[in-house]
């Protein structure tokens, strides 16, 4: 059977990815999952003199094809006398700038009490300035779209037996994961190998000795046995070390993704 290529669209990517299992009929699988859209509530705003020109740019800036989910006016236009102290004109803009928000506009800065002088730099004040600052109007719009994701559909393509991957015996089944596939001749075979796995990726990792007491011994020897640890080919039955990723002998992958 041929794999099928399916693009689905619905209110959020949970009911679409839903969708798209209910099109897996028994034997098929999603071998692959794009993203096209996630339905994610997004804001659009619009920045001008006037609420009422905000309003307009921030709907003209909604795509098309979406859900206007709420409006409001976050900010109303205005101007405000704002002082700030500093010793010179440059500076006090500066100072006005951290002080308003991101989006006020300044638009004079006046010398409203001039500084001090002192004598010989002692007693010396700055000046205070006055700064007129216009707050635009910011208006915003939130929407959603719809979610929409593409997928493929098909037969897991992968050879229904192989060498088990702890013992070597021929013809165990293949054991299909969520992420991996696996062959294992039962329940033994597979329960030891995952335990050997686990020790292999822990004496990799970097330990917190929370005891107190010396363990370089036991890490040490878990380190030992993880690097003894060996594995069979699924493939060709050869053996090779568990820490290795695939087999020496024909390439093929330990851990065969689904």
């Amino acid at each position: 059977m041929e794999d099928r290529t399916l693009e689905l669209e619905g209110e959020t990517l949970e009911q679409v990815r839903a969708d798209a299992k209910a099109q897996a009929t028994p034997g098929l699988f999603i071998l692959s999952e794009t993203v096209l859209a996630d339905g994610k509530t997004r804001a659009a705003e619009g920045l001008a003199d006037t609420a009422e020109e905000a309003t307009v740019m921030a709907r003209a800036k909604v795509p098309a094809g979406t859900n206007v989910v709420g409006e409001k006016l976050k900010a109303a236009a205005g101007r405000t006398d704002v002082d700030v102290q500093a010793w010179d004109e440059a500076s006090a803009r500066a100072k006005v700038t951290e002080l308003v928000p991101r989006t006020g506009r300044i638009e004079t800065v006046t010398l409203k009490t001039p500084g001090r002088k002192g004598i010989l730099g002692i007693g010396k004040t700055p000046a205070t300035y006055s700064a007129t600052v216009f707050q635009p109007a910011v208006y915003e719009v939130t929407y959603r779209g719809r979610a929409k994701i593409r997928v493929d559909i098909g037969e897991r393509k992968h050879a229904p037996t192989g060498y088990c991957q702890l013992c070597g015996k021929p013809g165990a089944p293949a054991k299909v994961g969520e992420k991996e596939i696996h062959y294992f001749c039962g329940s033994g075979c597979e329960q030891s190998y995952s335990k050997a796995k686990l020790r292999s990726l822990m004496a990799g990792a970097f330990v917190i000795n929370a005891t107190g007491q010396d363990i370089s011994g036991m890490l040490a020897a878990g380190r030992e046995a993880a690097a003894l640890a060996r594995v069979h080919c699924w493939s060709c039955g050869k053996t090779y070390p568990m820490d290795d990723k695939k087999c020496s002998s024909c390439g093929k992958p330990q851990d065969i993704p689904v």
